[in-house]
């Protein structure tokens, strides 16, 4: 066996080791299942072949594990901030239901009188997002750094679940 194939074999095998790692990084970026998602994993993939090569040989396994997390998430966020994926517009969209509602519709209703229970720094970014604008648009106009508005959006997402579940009907 040639070192090639032999690199490919140890690549495969931490790709299936830590497949859930690199499944855990898409998905903190976008909605699982989704076609950005699907297009950030093979792109996450792709770049731990290329640098895969240069990982230092002496790391333990939780090294390992933390070597490429720190690789595949700085790359996902690298691609995020220069929306370099698939030349899309990139969006933080893992907040609401994917599906489409009306207006007046109990869905539509029940998630504004959540949004009025946030404080008002959370309630413009959710604005911005709900407005369809870019993250770095939001972190403009709300003036922080755009991994700040991936921050608060997850919270914000938390934060309306716990408030869902807490108050009800």
């Amino acid at each position: 066996m040639n070192s090639r194939q032999l690199i490919e074999r140890q690549y495969l095998a931490v790709v299936r080791m830590y497949e859930d790692t690199i499944r855990m990084v898409g998905g903190r970026f976008y909605p699982e299942g989704g076609y950005q998602y699907r297009a950030l994993l093979c792109d996450l993939t792709t770049h731990l072949w290329e640098v895969y090569p240069k990982k230092p040989s002496d790391m333990d396994e939780e090294g390992e594990k933390a070597w490429v997390y720190v690789v595949l998430y700085n790359k996902a966020l690298n691609l995020v901030r220069n929306e370099q994926l698939h030349n899309s517009v990139i969006k933080y969209c893992g907040t609401l239901p994917d599906i489409a509602v009306e207006d007046g519709s109990p869905l539509l209703e029940r998630l504004y009188e959540l949004i009025e229970l946030l404080d008002d720094d959370d309630r413009k970014v959710l604005q911005g997002y709900l407005e369809r604008r870019t993250i770095a648009e939001i972190a403009e106009a709300v003036e922080v750094s755009e991994a700040s508005v991936f921050r608060q959006m997850k919270k914000i997402r938390a934060t309306l679940r716990e408030l869902n579940s807490r108050i009800s009907r």
